[in-house]
């Protein structure tokens, strides 16, 4: 009874071997399937075409109005990126945004649409009819905004700072609580969301010439706002009347890039963060900078600079945690392979435990 009772339990458990060991092997090969898959989904190519319906908004130096022609950086930008495509990737990029046409031109004055109100047409749910994929404009890249839209890397790295009358002895915002003034914000901005809690007074603007004006008119002693634009602007049309204080407001700066769609293919998000990387590097998009602005900043430089070499975007609330929720080809196969990983370790522990209670 015993010798057959230790027949039984060997057979049983050669078997039980068998089974598990042919079964693992079935694991394996399916997971190694699986693997192989994922890499080749995540690392297939981008296409040989692929067209973009792009919004600009309408803000100098990025847009100007001149004879009825519309110019500026944003479409040296776009023009760029479409012929490093085909030159770089043998990609034939066609952006789309023809800014005589009401529905790619995002007017910011008269305003129909602010900059968050803006970033509703990349939705996946956007309820309107003038839906896009991406937006040309001086987004800051913040995190609040990436949880809704996807980020190019950085065109440009800039800071808030005040701007006021050059007759004007106040110069900072307690100065203004303190003689009852009022600050002047432009509605809609992350500017907006950060700064107006430090005024006792706020008084709402259209855009950056109607807070310009408001200053003018003494109704406002400061208006905070972009350094980058705002130099540019008050050089162009207030030379003589308005100036900043150069202060760096929360003593921070951001990331001026373009928003897109996060619902687009992973290989066209990808394609559009490594032609703003390249622009970069080979200094095609300082030249841009330069040829609007009158210096050429060092991107790389800048972001160690304000940002410490990191991703994320720290806002003025000095939240952290924020990080680009797009995932590249590379980061998507190094995900599936970890994840295959994993479930091989787990696999294996499981098939060791059963082997050891039967041996």
């Amino acid at each position: 009874m015993i010798a057959k009772s230790i027949t039984f339990k060997n057979s049983a458990k050669h078997l039980l071997q068998y089974i598990l060991i042919s079964f693992n092997m079935r694991i394996k090969a399916a997971l190694l399937s699986v693997s192989w898959f994922a890499h080749a989904a995540s690392s297939s190519s981008v296409g040989d075409d692929i067209t973009l319906h792009a919004g600009i908004m309408s803000l100098p130096p990025y847009a100007v109005l001149t004879n009825k022609t519309w110019s500026g950086y944003m479409f040296d930008l776009a023009n760029l990126l479409m012929d490093n495509a085909e030159t770089n990737h043998n990609v034939s990029l066609n952006i789309i945004m023809n800014a005589s046409d009401p529905y790619y031109m995002l007017n910011v004055s008269p305003s129909n649409y602010s900059y968050n109100g803006a970033l509703k047409l990349l939705s996946p749910e956007c309820p309107f009819d003038d839906c896009l994929d991406m937006i040309f404009a001086d987004f800051y890249d913040t995190p609040e905004r990436r949880e809704l839209v996807s980020f190019t890397p950085p065109y440009q790295i800039s800071y808030n700072t005040y701007f006021k009358r050059k007759n004007n002895t106040i110069n900072t915002v307690k100065e203004v609580n303190e003689n009852g003034g009022s600050g002047c914000l432009i509605a809609g901005t992350a500017t907006y969301t950060a700064v107006s809690p430090y005024f006792d007074t706020v008084l709402d603007c259209e855009d950056a010439y109607d807070c310009y004006d408001k200053l003018m008119l003494d109704k406002c002693d400061l208006f905070a706002g972009d350094v980058l634009i705002g130099k540019y602007q008050i050089k162009e049309s207030y030379p003589d009347d308005l100036t900043y204080t150069g202060e760096v407001i929360n003593k921070l700066a951001y990331k001026l890039a373009l928003p897109m769609k996060k619902s687009l293919p992973q290989s066209t998000l990808q394609l559009m963060n490594d032609l703003m990387n390249e622009a970069t590097t080979s200094g095609e998009l300082g030249n841009i900078e330069k040829k609007y602005f009158g210096t050429s900043s060092d991107i790389a430089a800048l972001e160690e600079m304000y940002f410490g070499g990191k991703d994320d975007v720290i806002t003025n609330e000095e939240d952290d945690s924020g990080t680009d929720t797009s995932i590249s080809a590379t980061e998507a196969t190094d995900e599936s392979d970890s994840s295959t990983v994993s479930t091989r370790k787990s696999f294996t522990l499981v098939m060791g435990v059963l082997l050891l209670f039967f041996s």
